[in-house]
């Protein structure tokens, strides 16, 4: 399970690494030439570790250009250039595409976008609770890479951007081995893990019920360091190859250059490294583990589906932009000129003026040739004289046309990548229903449903992870992962804004249901990020069951001006505010009573006190 002398980065972003064919890498130094078999047992056991190399799943084949592009569109810089960057005109030779590139650039809208969602998903990773064997939520806590991240952190940076990116991310588990008096109570002896790029998973199966991976052929990119500096000197490609196996498979396998064989015993998952032309890179092990330590986290679609096109299509029509702005730069001169002038020898008219020097067509043409341009010579305090009915010598520039319908195309463009990173996460959410079978659930479509639903891939990948890193260390702990709700990409600010607006629009209709379903709006879009969800539905009771008040200023004055100019009673108007029959009835009685006590008043009789309800008599007995 060891691998030793070898640093693995499965992250590299060389297009030339990626797009090498199997077989014609020249394998680094150090590595052992003996062609080895598949180990398998039967007539499978004919075929070689170069067929193996040059396995492609149908999915890989069909889709592997697609996550190549989204990856380095969301990475940009001198790569995108390089890949994305087209020669289109004919007219453009070799040397002038390879001047246009150097002053090609890339706005990364892509990159601008990806880190958005990125950073609206961390906001509420503090949240995130991870439970189970304290080695496991050590290393959660802690280093789950070797490079002392947490598992918060490695979400962020290596999980999630690709994960937009290309719809899907791999992860892997591994561990050092054991050797005798080294328990797991070493930090060093933990298990640790890394993300796989999608273009780099080859090949793979799952079992029958499509929950975990039987086989996968994974491709990655190892440091060969010299042997006598110890310094890392190139990179090498190879393949690894991991199979479960069953508790019949037993085989040995030779060391080369030594008489010693490994044992490889079942159950467990077998692990062939290989380099591009099928050669041991590493001896086989078995890791005694009852899943293949590899996850996947996949969307139902990449983010950059579309955005990834417009970007190559932006960045190819600034190039040319910026190339003509440097090229036309340069204001040509021109001048009219009579050949009857052609071959006519100087006459000597040159003179000296106070302003300058003032040359005539005859002192300077004495034939038309290749040579007239070069040898005129205008400028500063140089002039040049022209003939009578001839038109004025002139600068002219090429025109800009062009330039400005390509400028203003750029501005669409850039507009429609905002529309159309929407649209991605709209149509996310949608695709993420259909694939629940809870298409029917409007409420669950737009961007706050799209980053609930990532925030669901990665809780059950993590759960996932939790489960084989278990295996790893031997827990009988189950570990759980749970992560919060409630996501969303607005600011604090346009929360505040959105909800003040929707607080003025909470009356517009007289409807207690209306009010009341407004006033849940209020409470998500300003509690959402602060409280838990339970609290929220338990919000949403209250304003339920509450009673319901017409707190519309405009109809408050029209009731009132109404009841004072005799056209409303007082009980209709208790009515019409919403304070329903019982506070109508109350208001009715009050008046009588108050009608009463003013009459006896003024007859000078006893004021009686107003009756109380039988409801408040029945409470006092009690």
């Amino acid at each position: 399970m060891s691998k030793k002398g070898r640093t693995v980065s499965t992250q590299s972003r060389d297009p030339e690494l990626r797009t090498r064919e199997p077989g014609k890498h020249q394998p680094g130094a150090g590595v052992p030439q003996a062609q080895v078999p598949y180990i398998f047992q039967g007539d499978q056991a004919a075929q070689t570790g170069t067929d193996l190399v040059q396995l492609r799943h149908p999915e890989y084949s069909r889709y592997a250009d697609d996550w190549f592009k989204y990856k380095v569109t969301y990475y940009g810089g001198e790569e995108f250039i390089k890949e994305f960057l087209y020669q289109f005109s004919s007219a453009e030779d070799k040397q002038d595409f390879l001047d246009r590139r150097r002053l090609t650039y890339v706005i990364n809208h892509a990159n601008r976008i990806i880190d958005e969602i990125r950073n609206a998903l961390m906001s509420k990773m503090p949240d995130v609770m991870r439970d189970g064997d304290p080695r496991y939520t050590q290393m959660m806590d802690t280093d789950v890479d070797r490079k002392r991240q947490s598992m918060t952190a490695f979400v962020g940076v290596e999980l999630l951007p690709l994960l937009l990116a290309q719809g899907k991310r791999y992860v892997q588990i591994d561990a050092p081995p054991l050797y005798e008096e080294e328990t797991l109570a070493d930090e060093s002896k933990l298990p640790n893990i890394w993300a796989i790029d999608a273009d780099n998973v080859l090949a793979w199966s799952y079992d029958e019920e499509d929950e975990y991976f039987t086989s996968i052929l994974i491709r990655e990119f190892a440091d060969v360091r010299d042997d006598v500096t110890g310094l890392v000197v190139e990179t090498r490609e190879q393949f690894r190859y991991m199979r479960l196996v069953d508790e019949s498979f037993n085989m040995d396998v030779p060391v080369k250059g030594s008489s010693e064989k490994i044992e490889l015993r079942g159950p467990g998952v077998l692990v062939q490294v290989l380099t591009a032309d099928g050669k041991e890179a590493e001896l086989p092990f078995v890791i005694p583990i009852e899943r293949i330590p590899v996850v996947e986290f996949r969307l139902v679609d990449s983010l950059l589906t579309d955005i990834a096109d417009m970007q190559i299509a932006l960045m190819n029509l600034s190039s040319t932009d910026v190339y003509f702005c440097f090229k036309g730069n340069f204001p040509l001169y021109t001048e009219q000129y009579s050949t009857r002038h052609a071959y006519i020898k100087p006459a000597g008219t040159k003179r000296d003026t106070a302003s300058g020097e003032v040359v005539d067509m005859r002192d300077r043409v004495s034939e038309i040739d290749d040579d007239y341009e070069k040898r005129l010579d205008v400028g500063v305090n140089k002039g040049v004289g022209y003939e009578q009915d001839l038109e004025r010598p002139d600068w002219i520039s090429p025109p800009v046309a062009n330039l400005e319908a390509s400028m203003k195309k750029q501005k669409d463009i850039e507009e429609q990548i905002t529309v159309a990173a929407h649209l991605a996460m709209t149509t996310l959410s949608v695709k993420a229903l259909q694939q629940s079978g809870a298409s029917k659930k409007a409420d669950r479509i737009g961007e706050d449903a799209a980053l609930d639903y990532i925030a669901t891939v990665l809780q059950t990948g993590e759960a996932e992870l939790a489960e084989i890193i278990g295996m790893f260390v031997g827990t009988q702990v189950d570990s759980s992962v749970k992560y919060p709700t409630g996501y969303t990409l607005k600011t604090d600010e346009q929360r505040q804004e959105e909800a003040s607006k929707l607080a003025e629009r909470q009356y517009d209709v007289p409807s207690p249901t209306y009010t009341r379903e407004i006033q849940k709006r209020l409470a998500h879009l300003v509690l959402k990020q602060i409280v838990p969800q339970e609290v929220l539905d338990r919000i949403g009771k209250e304003i339920d069951i509450s009673p319901y008040i017409d707190a519309s200023p405009t109809r408050a004055e029209v009731v009132i001006k109404d009841v004072t100019a005799g056209l409303l009673s007082e009980e209709s108007a208790t009515a019409a505010r919403g304070y329903g029959e019982e506070e109508a009835e109350k208001v009715a009685v009050e008046k009588i009573v108050k009608t009463e006590a003013l009459g006896n008043a003024l007859s000078g009789g006893p004021v009686e006190p107003p009756p109380e309800d039988d409801e408040e008599d029945e409470d006092e007995e009690e």
